[in-house]
């Protein structure tokens, strides 16, 4: 895996993709999508079996050489995996154990690409989630020493979803010689979708320290049926008794129980593109994105709070507005679009004349329909592809919500002569002056490319009246200037 050419970073296009919770991944992920020398690409990982690939999604003889370099950067100083080309593999026993804490701190899996390029020189970074569940509770077992408690299993539930099913974990005690003298975990779980399940228990002595720590991790089928598994003996009677007033005060035995579950998809995705030399606050920002993921922020209630919203958009639970683009129809709830929108607030309020149960959208396509509910309801973007995000900075200007709006200003970093005739239509549709004030400034810079381009004859001959105002505005500026 030693690279054939060692291109310097400031000669490149470089994209550093950063992937959360790698270790959950169980299905192939993708990087948002990228594009350079005016052609589309993505990354994709597949976790398996830890091989990564340059997807060139427009192909173009120019990127048929092979002058690419794929590298896992470690974060300890060390020598990082390079492969020269679109493809780098590497064992599953190097990146999760022998050089597992340079390569996976935080369970973050850190790739970079570098493409030589004499034009569109900079540094790309980008983030993905895997998306993932977490819970730590204490399980406490009063008046464990009596006699009657080994006779009969103990159970506590640890997660009730459509998605992850319904997971018990029951405490029982072997049968057979010395029954008493063994106790052990075994977990339950009933339907729900495919997914990828860890677990962890300790025994909390008097002080609150954890004692005979065990985990394991589980990937559970999607099925309609019960699936067992079963843990090793998690600690001995004659141990517990030996030390009572250490492992059992007040005859109470308290189980720390830790479990992860996920889907092993990407919930979350991010992009900050910078053409400067200086990219060290952008660096302090891309990282500063990953904070509120941190397990020790304390923030998992709002992951679960958003994760139960989409779990109520997605069922449709309790829904009483419909929302209808051609054939398709969305159930959705009238209160969360009205807390969320002022459009639908002013459009589904009590003091309209008659009570509105479907509204017809004639002005987005399902798939940004979708994307904006999903953003209505999480306050997520879960697709960074460009496109998408013009299509929902309109659909935010159209149906008033605000803070979609404000994330998707993005845009106008990242204007280039392949999409500033869309952004200019997109500015004119939305009425929107600060954006076409950076689309003006940005013609007025690179006119002679933009001129020449087809996308900017494409405008002149479909929609010649915006390319005439476009340049009257331009002129104007100039004049003044």
């Amino acid at each position: 895996m030693s690279a054939k050419f060692a291109p310097k970073e400031e000669n490149c296009f470089n994209l550093f993709w950063k992937i959360k919770n790698f270790s959950y991944g169980s299905e192939v992920i993708s990087s948002p999508e990228f594009t350079f020398e005016g052609d589309q690409h993505r990354l994709d990982i597949q976790p398996k079996y830890i091989e990564c690939r340059l997807v060139v999604l427009r192909d173009d003889y120019r990127h048929r050489r092979k002058e690419y370099q794929l590298s896992f950067l470690p974060f300890d100083g060390s020598s990082p995996l390079i492969s020269s080309g679109c493809c780098l593999q590497v064992s599953k026993e190097i990146l999760f154990g022998t050089r597992r804490s340079a390569f996976l701190p935080d369970d973050t899996l850190t790739i970079r690409f570098q493409f030589p390029t004499v034009s569109e020189k900079g540094n790309l970074f980008s983030q993905s989630q895997i998306g993932v569940k977490r819970k730590c509770f204490l399980w406490s077992l009063k008046n464990f020493s009596k006699e009657q408690n080994y006779k009969k299993d103990m159970k506590i539930s640890a997660e009730n979803s459509n998605r992850y099913g319904i997971v018990d974990l029951y405490l029982k005690f072997r049968n057979g010689i010395h029954s008493n003298d063994q106790f052990y975990i075994e977990i339950s779980r009933k339907n729900g979708e495919h997914c990828y399940c860890v677990f962890k228990f300790s025994v909390l002595d008097v002080d609150g320290k954890a004692v005979n720590c065990i985990s394991d991790e589980f990937l559970f089928k999607k099925q309609d049926g019960e699936e067992k598994w079963k843990f090793p003996p998690i600690i001995k009677k004659s141990r517990l008794v030996a030390c009572k007033d250490l492992l059992l005060p007040n005859d109470t035995l308290t189980l720390k129980c830790f479990i992860a579950i996920s889907l092993g998809t990407t919930t979350e995705q991010t992009a900050v593109l910078s053409y400067f030399e200086d990219v060290t606050p952008l660096l302090k920002e891309f990282d500063d994105l990953s904070k509120c993921f941190d397990e020790k922020n304390s923030r998992n209630s709002v992951t679960d709070l958003q994760s139960d919203l989409k779990e109520l958009l997605d069922n449709e639970t309790f829904s009483d507005v419909s929302l209808q683009v051609s054939s398709e129809v969305i159930h959705v709830h009238k209160a969360i679009l009205c807390a969320r929108s002022s459009f639908f607030k002013s459009l589904l309020s009590d003091n309209t004349k008659e009570k509105i149960a479907n509204v017809i959208i004639e002005d987005l396509n399902f798939d940004t329909l979708r994307r904006l509910l999903l953003f209505i309801y999480t306050d997520k973007i879960n697709d960074y592809q460009e496109n998408n995000i013009r299509n929902l900075y309109f659909a935010s200007h159209k149906y008033q919500v605000l803070s979609l709006k404000q994330k998707c200003y993005f845009l106008k970093e990242k204007l280039s002569i392949s999409n500033i005739c869309e952004m200019l239509a997109l500015s004119d549709s939305c009425e929107d002056t600060d954006l076409e004030k950076s689309v003006l400034n940005f013609i007025s810079t690179h006119h002679s490319e933009i001129f020449d381009s087809k996308e900017w004859k494409n405008l002149e001959e479909n929609n010649p009246s915006l390319a005439f105002q476009a340049l009257r505005k331009i002129c104007s500026n100039k004049r003044f200037d």
